[in-house]
């Protein structure tokens, strides 16, 4: 198992991979979610049922769409290839669009 400070830079590594490739596509992009709290916060989001739990890394917008993006980079199926949309996120992602 590898440590939590090895699995964040891994995922930060890839919401920068995200973001770029968003970048190169015309969209503007900052960071943004729980990424960007302390530690302590980001552990007491774990622990509850909040939408605030489920804010997204990055927020991009082009023209005039906006969209909330949660990178998960290592969470395909291993069937499929494809990836699993949370639906507590989705509806959190709506709540803060709305």
């Amino acid at each position: 198992m590898t440590s939590f400070q090895q699995r964040k830079a891994i995922a930060d590594a890839h919401e920068r991979y995200v973001a770029e490739q968003l970048t190169e596509r015309g969209w503007q992009v900052d960071f943004w979610g729980q990424g960007q709290l302390s530690r302590a916060l980001q552990c007491a989001l774990r622990r509850t049922d909040s939408s605030i739990r489920w804010f997204p890394d990055l927020i991009a917008a082009k023209a005039k769409d906006l969209v909330l993006i949660d990178c998960k980079g290592g969470m395909t199926s291993r069937r499929t290839g494809r990836h699993a949309v949370e639906r507590a996120a989705v509806l959190a992602h709506l709540q803060l669009v709305a």
